[in-house]
């Protein structure tokens, strides 16, 4: 799902410079399509990951940054903290309108999702 996001995102926001990602986006085709776009990669990595290319060059000079660096230098150097503010963002909305969607077309789904962004955006400014 992640290369579709980012080649999605890549259409509509030109010069993606970085992704921050959590384990789940630890993939070799991942790493390897970043490189391919030169988009840096914040995606956090298993502590035994190995630093051999096995399929991504890439990857693997990722790995041994983290480790030369160290986890905390490393969440530090990468600003991986700041994906916890996407994160909570996309929590409230989900909280506040739910996680599903009415709209059976693609076309549909898409506007009914900004929709209730537009509406949470709305909320925040109205509550300052």
């Amino acid at each position: 799902m992640a290369k579709k996001l980012i080649e999605g995102a890549d259409k509509n926001v030109k010069n993606i410079k970085k992704v921050l990602g959590d384990g789940a986006y630890d993939t070799r085709e991942l790493f390897n399509l970043l490189k391919q776009k030169n988009i840096e990669a914040g995606i956090r990595m298993r502590k035994s990951a190995s630093t051999r290319s096995r399929g991504s060059s890439y990857r693997a000079q990722c790995v041994r940054e983290r480790k030369k660096l160290g986890e905390k230098k490393w969440k530090e150097k990468h600003k991986y903290g700041e994906r916890w503010a996407v994160e909570s963002y996309f929590s409230a909305v989900k909280r506040i309108f739910g996680e599903y969607v009415s709209a059976t077309s693609p076309e549909g789904m898409i506007k009914e999702v900004r929709m209730k962004f537009f509406l949470y955006n709305m909320l925040l400014r109205s509550a300052r």
